[in-house]
């Protein structure tokens, strides 16, 4: 079947063209490419992005990009475990799996800036609050590039913008074969609910940013992120068709879990506004609400050393006088 994607509703059609070419005995889908491309040059763009703001935000640059590569390297790991651990089962879910592959890396980032402040005792805090909306623009991208993939769809809707596509056929087409489906997947449409969390991702990327600008003490952020993705997700499972549910419940493992999140945002986000439990995830001795943190450098050294000398000779002036 070609490959293709479509909202009959809204008369848009997406022909993801599979043609490939060939290097030796490698072969290469073109909408791969094209992808890949795409994810690349937002990857990019978000990095020179953060860079331009990291001084502003009280953040070293230098600072930040090691804590990219700490990242990227456990976010491999934590991926490869992934798919070890959880399986696919052939019937569009990865089986005992209540965490995504996207919410694992997110999560692979926060540990990175964990270890990174205590390594070099700065504010995880802070640092958190900085990079943790630009993850959320990230998953965002991320969501908008995953209509082609066959893990995750939503129930069926008449909605106007229902979608369908060739791996929603395929995939109705294997649940229908195991009786875990009783319509007709050619003339099935079912909520896109990955446009769904891409933009839940997008505004709450918007409204982080907006309210940095506002907070009263580091840690905000860190506690949004948190609510926004738990209150997604419940959401979302809520319309998801493939999930691991509860016994014999309509409750789905994933939501549970969620509501625990959203509770532990509420309830850091109350205490970080009273003071109270920042010392667990903040090992500097004193870290003022929102001054930036300076990275002392030679070039900085040397300013301070001929200022030092400065006021050493205008006091032996003064003392002459």
């Amino acid at each position: 079947m070609k490959p293709y994607i479509e909202f009959p509703n809204l008369g848009l059609l997406f022909d993801l063209n599979a043609d490939t070419f060939k290097v030796g005995s490698l072969s290469f889908a073109w909408n791969s490419i094209l992808i890949n491309i795409i994810y690349l040059l937002a990857f990019v763009a978000i990095i020179a992005i953060i860079l331009m703001k990291c001084e502003k935000n009280g953040v070293v640059k230098d600072d930040f990009l090691n804590i990219l590569l700490l990242g990227t390297f456990i976010s491999g790991i934590c991926a490869v475990m992934y798919y070890v651990i959880f399986p696919w089962n052939g019937k569009g879910q990865y089986i005992f799996s209540v965490i995504r592959l996207w919410e694992l890396i997110s999560i692979s980032v926060i540990i990175a800036i964990f270890i990174f402040a205590r390594l070099k005792k700065r504010s995880f805090l802070r640092y958190s609050d900085f990079i943790l909306p630009y993850i959320m623009l990230g998953q965002a991208i991320g969501m908008l590039g995953s209509f082609n993939s066959a893990d995750s769809f939503g129930n069926t809707t008449n909605l106007p913008w229902g979608m369908t596509g060739s791996n929603v056929i395929e995939f109705l087409t294997k649940l229908k074969s195991s009786n875990e489906f009783s319509g007709e997947p050619l003339s099935v449409l079912l909520h896109p609910i990955y446009l769904y969390e891409a933009i839940i991702c997008i505004i709450g990327f918007g409204f982080l940013m907006l309210y940095r600008k506002h907070k009263k003490v580091d840690g905000e952020i860190f506690c949004l992120y948190f609510i926004i993705l738990g209150l997604s997700r419940v959401l979302i499972e809520a319309v998801r068709l493939n999930g691991v549910l509860i016994l014999d419940s309509p409750i789905k493992v994933a939501q549970v879990l969620s509501v625990i999140i959203v509770v532990f945002g509420f309830t850091l986000f109350a205490d970080f506004r009273k003071n109270k439990r920042i010392k667990l995830f903040d090992n500097v001795n004193k870290v003022d609400k929102l001054d930036p943190i300076i990275e002392e450098t030679p070039l900085s050294r040397l300013v301070s050393q001929m200022k030092e000398e400065e006021n050493t000779n205008q006091d032996h002036k003064n003392k002459e006088e």
